[in-house]
């Protein structure tokens, strides 16, 4: 027979799963709702499609951030409970940030370089790559 005892524990775990979840939604819902309603239609935007990648990959980035951090509590929940949480685990999602972070950072120079490049003439883009090449 189930006691009471053992009940309890469980049900404070799927209490503060389900708490994590709704947060974790909730986020998500209003990061859009504000990004798509309120910053970027007030953001001025040019002719060329590069401020619209760039503000894709900035939403992205943000709905990336949220999904993590619901996903770090709920490791740290469980980890809590069966009491394995360690190190490592924490480790691990510090690498994932960075990993993101570094990604972002080379997604925002390929976008500008695609965007310069496009601009300057193919002749004077030659002529900087010899110039770099003869020094």
């Amino acid at each position: 027979m189930v006691e009471i005892e053992q009940i309890l524990p469980l049900g404070r775990i799927l209490l503060r799963l389900a708490i994590i979840l709704v947060l974790t939604t909730g986020a998500i819902i209003v990061s859009r709702l504000v990004l798509k309603r309120l910053l970027w239609p007030a953001i001025k935007r040019t002719k060329t499609r590069v401020d619209d990648r760039i503000l894709r990959l900035l939403e992205n980035l943000l709905l990336l951030y949220i999904i993590l951090q619901g996903m770090q509590a709920i490791v740290s929940l469980f980890g809590e409970s069966i009491g394995i949480y360690s190190k490592l685990v924490d480790d691990l999602f510090f690498l994932l940030y960075w990993s993101i972070g570094v990604y972002v950072i080379f997604r925002l120079i390929s976008i500008t370089s695609n965007w310069y490049l496009s601009k300057v003439p193919l002749r004077a883009c030659l002529k900087i790559i010899l110039l770099l090449f003869n020094s």
